[in-house]
């Protein structure tokens, strides 16, 4: 019985981590060429609203997908469907997760923002572990020079995503008690980038805690 155990545990991880990432060439697709140049189509029509910057990026979601459910595997796709998703214009905020842990899950560097995006659509998901420990990840590869805003905006979001659940539905008696309780855990020193960023919260209000959408 354990023989067999062992053999579907083995099996269920080669499936679940065996995945590779599928590049978008003919070759890949030899038994269905039609489907392939419609896919590339799709592709080619939805980059043409990515490259107009953000506020475009929603407009190209629905050709993303449409290449997607032709090749779910391929990891720069999953990454932009993940990044339009979280745009500031874009309904569909709340479904970005999935394609980011895919993009991840295909390649770990497929972006030099990944651990930030997946900390971001944690958060949406009330996910609040998962995102301070993406927040974190994501500092580490910041410069404390050259990326004073990001390293702000990424630090707000490891202080705010365990404390926001009270802030959101506790009323400000329970988030303040939450802070008391965390107050000499914030104090631990935070490392950016090899440097050591010290979280004093001793002069911390509920003003600074308030829910931010930080997709504005």
């Amino acid at each position: 019985m354990k023989k067999y155990l062992l053999i579907a545990f083995f099996s269920g991880s080669l499936l679940a981590y065996g995945q590779q990432n599928v590049t978008f060439e003919k070759k890949n697709f030899k038994d269905n060429i039609p489907g392939f140049k419609q896919a590339m189509d799709s592709i080619e029509a939805g980059e043409k609203f990515y490259k107009m910057g953000d506020s475009r990026y929603y407009m190209a979601i629905h050709f993303f997908l449409f290449a997607e459910k032709f090749n779910p595997n391929n990891d720069q796709l999953n990454y932009w469907i993940g990044q339009c998703m979280l745009s500031h214009n874009s309904a569909f905020k709340t479904q970005a997760l999935p394609y980011l842990q895919k993009a991840y899950q295909l390649n770990p560097t497929i972006a030099p923002d990944i651990n930030y995006l997946l900390a971001r659509a944690y958060h949406l998901d009330m996910e609040w572990e998962k995102a301070k420990q993406q927040y974190t990840i994501y500092l580490q590869t910041l410069d404390q020079k050259k990326d004073a805003d990001q390293i702000a905006d990424a630090l707000s979001g490891v202080v705010e995503s365990p404390l926001r659940p009270e802030a959101q539905f506790g009323g400000e008696a329970s988030a303040l008690r939450r802070i008391q309780r965390r107050r000499s855990q914030w104090r631990d020193q935070v490392i950016v980038a090899g440097q050591t960023v010290k979280a004093d919260l001793r002069d911390f209000r509920l003003r600074d805690i308030a829910p931010r959408s930080c997709f504005e």
